[in-house]
């Protein structure tokens, strides 16, 4: 019994020894995970700040990729200076910061440096490295938008109410989902409310590529027929008068100006479906009676096109523009399609658009959103629109989707997607048609489901927007 309890003695005591000798290692390996721990919240905190950093300093920067790059690396610099805090800036020594600057426009950056070790010091480890890395494109997020909207007289009433508050809806989601990027400016939209003709804006009338008649004044008669016999009496009169006659026709004459509101028709085929060969094809403004002899009304919207206009700084604007749309006129779709594809030009007529280097080079999305409640009902005439053949309608209208859609030589790429929105349309054809024209998409929309359309479409965009 004496040399067992010596035994448990001696146990006990080397025991306590052991878990002595075991205390150190434990408490550096936990330790070590704490610095470890804290080494990948770091890095988490600081790849944040190079991303907002690189984003911010990136913005309205411009000349050769070094000198970009040059001014991004100092722009980073004092971005991280002056949003890391205080205590981040203690235990962080950022040792490198590199940014270069590609021909497409691509920005790498990296930074990279030491954190101090609180537990890992006791071991000789003072600190441990960090660094974050990461790449943008200067040409992110760039987009520009036709709305081409029918504003024919089928859309009066409720119908064009719906289109307003759908239209506007899409700019308002556009508008909250980039609002805070530092590409901001770069979603623009054009709005073209076509009919029977398109509305370019009486500031055009002396443009180089329009040819304007003169405006003029005319005498109008206002005709009818009457029976100067009357004067035997009201019921005596009225039974010679239709036995014996004669009757005289009388007329009224006025004199009437013929003016230009800023209505355009066509040019002869092909170049009614091009942009551009504007010298010798010269695009023909329309008075507001027909020049076809008949004295008919050319029913043009009252509403002129707007250029591309950025959402986020001019979106009142925009939904002024659209507030102004009224409903009036026959339809002759191609017009609509001609001049979204015209808006998005980099030439004359509109010149706003990205040019063709900067669609080689940049990531830049074109998108032309076509809606409409009908078929076409008027065919060219040339200048005037003023034919009903709808099956040579719906054939350049065929025609324009697949020239739009098509690769453009000037820049290897598509000029531009399209979207198509039949609203309240009963005519299988026409949505056929639709369809067929569209590349991103088509929707079919019965009366109060505009707003639903129109918001699905924003949202498609923003998300393509923020995420190329």
């Amino acid at each position: 019994m004496t040399a067992f309890k010596d035994f448990l003695r001696n146990a006990r005591g080397n025991m306590t020894t052991l878990f002595a000798a075991s205390l150190i290692p434990i408490t550096l390996l936990g330790g070590g995970l704490i610095d470890y721990s804290a080494q990948m919240k770091t890095k988490a905190k600081l790849q944040a700040a190079l991303d907002n950093a690189v984003l911010g300093a990136a913005a309205g920067v411009s000349g050769p990729p070094q000198a970009q790059a040059a001014i991004i690396r100092a722009k980073v610099r004092t971005w991280l200076n002056n949003n890391l805090t205080a205590t981040d800036k203690d235990n962080l020594d950022i040792s490198r910061v590199e940014v270069t600057v590609s021909k497409d426009g691509t920005v790498d950056a990296s930074v990279g440096g030491s954190m101090k070790t609180t537990f890992l010091k006791l071991v000789n480890i003072n600190t441990l490295d960090v660094e974050a890395v990461t790449q943008t494109l200067r040409s992110y997020g760039v987009t520009e938008v036709a709305l081409v909207l029918d504003t024919t007289g089928s859309m009066s009433g409720h119908k064009l109410r719906e289109l307003k508050r759908a239209a506007k809806l899409f700019i308002n989601t556009i508008y909250n989902k980039v609002k805070n990027r530092p590409d901001k400016d770069n979603f623009k939209v054009a709005i073209v409310p076509f009919s029977q003709y398109v509305n370019v804006g009486k500031k055009y009338r002396n443009a180089s590529w329009i040819d304007a008649p003169d405006e003029y004044e005319t005498v109008e008669y206002n005709c009818r027929w009457v029976r100067p016999c009357i004067s035997y009496g009201w019921w005596w009169g009225w039974r010679y008068c239709r036995r014996h006659g004669p009757r005289q026709r009388v007329c009224d004459t006025y004199q009437r100006k013929v003016n230009w509101r800023g209505c355009v028709g066509s040019r002869n085929y092909p170049y009614n479906l091009k942009d551009g060969d504007y010298g010798a094809n010269k695009i023909p403004a329309v008075l507001d009676r027909a020049y076809n002899g008949t004295g008919a009304w050319n029913y043009c919207p009252t509403t002129p096109i707007l250029p591309l206009t950025s959402v986020v700084n001019d979106k009142a604007t925009l939904e002024q523009k659209l507030n102004s749309m009224t409903a009036l006129g026959s339809t002759y779709i191609p017009a609509g399609l001609i001049w979204g594809r015209r808006v998005l030009s980099h030439q004359a007529p509109f010149d706003e658009g990205a040019s063709d280097q900067e669609v080689r080079d940049k990531n830049i999305q074109r998108v032309v959103i076509l809606m409409t409640d009908g078929e076409n009902t008027r065919s060219p005439t040339y200048p005037d629109h003023a034919g009903y053949n709808t099956t040579v309608s719906d054939n350049l209208t065929a025609e324009l989707c697949n020239r739009i859609k098509a690769t453009d030589p000037a820049t290897g790429r598509p000029f531009a997607d399209i979207i198509t929105i039949s609203f309240d349309v009963h005519n299988n054809r026409v949505k056929r048609m639709l369809r067929a024209c569209a590349s991103m998409g088509s929707y079919d929309a019965q009366s109060g489901n505009l707003e639903a359309a129109f918001k699905s479409i924003g949202v498609k965009l923003a998300k393509l927007h923020l995420s190329r």
